[in-house]
């Protein structure tokens, strides 16, 4: 998570890089320096690492299945394309099931969210 000038964690936005010169001069500059790049931050990061699509209409969450309603956002990616967690967290369940295949439980640090990756090669 990225931190402030007082070392405590960012909020969620938009940051820029601010170029100026050095010295006395400094505070002249700072009324008008140069916008150099700019970026966005976020809490959260997408958790495939590599080449993926997200499916047709039938991968999308809400989409009707055989007595249920699809709860998730399929992403699919080549066996083997590297993963992480989309926000820190702690594994509370791991498992094999028939539908899910491997999968993983991660309650989100912070905020008690669960974020469930299903159909995984393996189990770390």
């Amino acid at each position: 998570m990225g931190r402030d000038r007082r070392r405590t964690p960012a909020p969620p936005g938009r940051y820029e890089f601010r170029v100026g010169p050095v010295g006395a001069v400094a505070a002249q500059a700072a009324e008008r320096p140069e916008v150099v790049d700019s970026f966005r931050f976020h809490d959260h990061k997408f958790p495939v690492r590599g080449r993926h699509d997200f499916g047709g209409e039938n991968a999308v969450f809400g989409t009707a299945r055989a007595g249920h309603s699809h709860q998730g956002q399929d992403v699919f990616a080549p066996c083997g394309t590297p993963m992480v967690a989309a926000r820190g967290g702690r594994v509370v369940f791991r498992a094999w099931h028939g539908n899910a295949g491997n999968y993983v439980v991660i309650r989100g640090q912070g905020n008690g969210v669960d974020y469930v990756y299903m159909h995984l090669a393996a189990l770390a």
